[in-house]
């Protein structure tokens, strides 16, 4: 098999954020630390032209990996864990755990966002080109991989498919292969998938998901920016809507759909992840910690860590400062 191309790529795009961890014929390994974020990339040579890419993101934003500059270029990414955004003909859309995007041209932006801080997943990289000759006597069977790009330009190039059994059934077991066996394994997934893209009327399991303008999206985030610089302060979705001139139906839908949760919600979590990396770096007491992070008193503090992380906040940091002895 010849040199994966996309490594070519990666390592004359990203040569000081990147770094090769681990390389053989089949498989290299990337580790990289970006400003926004820290990870790894593993990319599989399955076919000529087709490379199975395992992603695993912790931070929100990194440069994007674009490799898409041809009309020969097919990618297909699933979300297993986190939320991407994906801006595409001047709307961003948001790819959620389990869903699917197929997509024949780059995204407009040159970085990519994680609203949730976290992010794994899965790419398929194809070149139609180098893949064609490969695919045309497959257990006597010719893969199209033109039919596909054709079926997907038809769709407006960018595809959002909501999850289903099907597509879970396809990636999941792709997280977790032995070694011995991902050479063929990955094969005969990614054929599968081409399977199911064949049979799949696109146009018709696309889910009906609101996507945003960019407007839109700036207001939701400065809205975030907001509650996490103002994290003691109570503040009301009332007091939002007036501020950020947006209705307050469409920031509690604008947001869930940007970060996946309720405003109230992310912002009780948030608060309590803040809490808990105090109790762990720092011995301030819990009545100061709990006022830290906008509660009035330890009790009501304590009852909502305990609801929340299953342990209260003194019992975390006693079994944390046993951890570290």
């Amino acid at each position: 098999m010849k040199k994966n191309p996309l490594k070519i790529n990666i390592d004359k795009k990203y040569e000081n954020s990147m770094k090769i961890f681990n390389e053989n014929s089949f498989k290299t390994v990337y580790s990289f630390d970006f400003k926004l974020a820290k990870g790894k990339m593993i990319s599989y040579g399955v076919f000529p032209g087709i490379y199975l890419i395992n992603i695993e993101i912790h931070g929100f934003e990194i440069n994007e990996f674009n490799r898409m500059n041809s009309n020969q270029e097919i990618t297909i990414n699933h979300c297993k864990k986190g939320r991407f955004e994906c801006k595409f003909k001047g709307k961003y859309h948001y790819l959620e755990e389990g869903d699917l995007v197929v997509s024949t041209k780059n995204t407009e932006s040159n970085y990519s966002t994680f609203p949730l801080g976290y992010y794994e997943g899965i790419e398929i990289y194809i070149n139609k080109k180098s893949a064609k000759p490969f695919l045309k006597d497959v257990f006597g069977y010719s893969f199209d991989l033109n039919e596909l790009y054709n079926k997907i330009s038809e769709n407006n190039d960018f595809l959002l498919i909501k999850s289903t059994k099907e597509i879970e059934h396809i990636f999941n077991e792709m997280y977790y292969v032995d070694e011995k066996i991902q050479k063929i394994y990955f094969k005969l997934k990614v054929l599968e998938l081409f399977l199911f893209l064949k049979i799949t009327p696109l146009n018709n399991t696309i889910e009906n998901r609101k996507y945003f303008s960019k407007k839109q999206v700036e207001t939701i985030k400065t809205i975030r920016k907001e509650l996490i610089e103002n994290i003691q302060k109570p503040i009301t979705l009332e007091y939002l809507s007036k501020k950020y001139n947006i209705s307050i139906t469409s920031l509690k839908t604008s947001f869930k759909s940007i970060y996946g949760k309720p405003v109230y919600t992310w912002r009780k979590e948030y608060r309590l992840q803040v809490a808990k990396e105090l109790l762990n770096k720092e011995d301030y007491k819990i009545s100061y910690i709990a006022n830290k992070v906008g509660y009035k008193n330890s009790s009501k503090f304590s009852a909502a860590f305990k609801d929340y992380y299953k342990i209260t906040p003194s019992q975390y940091r006693l079994k944390e400062n046993k951890r570290k002895l």
